[in-house]
């Protein structure tokens, strides 16, 4: 598949992704989330199967006759994948509101303040 149908797709997803009730929207996150999880565990060796993850992830249920590290390892990767998420939605945020601060100075005449970009954070 090459780039400009790749960018096609996305846009025409973008087009009517509006339409698409949130409910429906967030069942499609949710079964990426485990399908994710459970492919990506499985590529370690995890034997857990799809069901079972989906089981494991959403009702908190263990699976008799597994390896506790089997378990810990699908729990542990569905963490990292929300914590990876809530990361960039805070740093988006963050990156936000830090430009809008630092264009707002800029346009108020306070040219007395020294500002320059240190890691990523705005300095006075």
């Amino acid at each position: 598949m090459d780039y400009e149908k790749i960018v096609q797709k996305r846009n025409r997803y973008q087009a009517v992704r509006d339409s698409i009730p949130e409910l429906t929207l967030q069942s499609y996150e949710k079964a990426f989330e485990i399908e994710y999880t459970h492919n990506s565990t499985a590529i370690e060796g995890n034997t857990l199967t799809l069901i079972e993850t989906k089981v494991l992830l959403e009702d908190g249920i263990s699976i008799g006759g597994k390896h506790l590290r089997e378990l810990y390892e699908a729990v542990n990767h569905q963490k990292a994948y929300l914590w990876e998420e809530f990361t960039e939605m805070w740093m988006y945020i963050y990156q936000e509101h830090s430009t809008r601060r630092h264009l707002l100075m800029i346009y108020t005449g306070r040219s007395r303040i020294f500002m320059r970009t240190l890691h990523g954070r705005v300095v006075n």
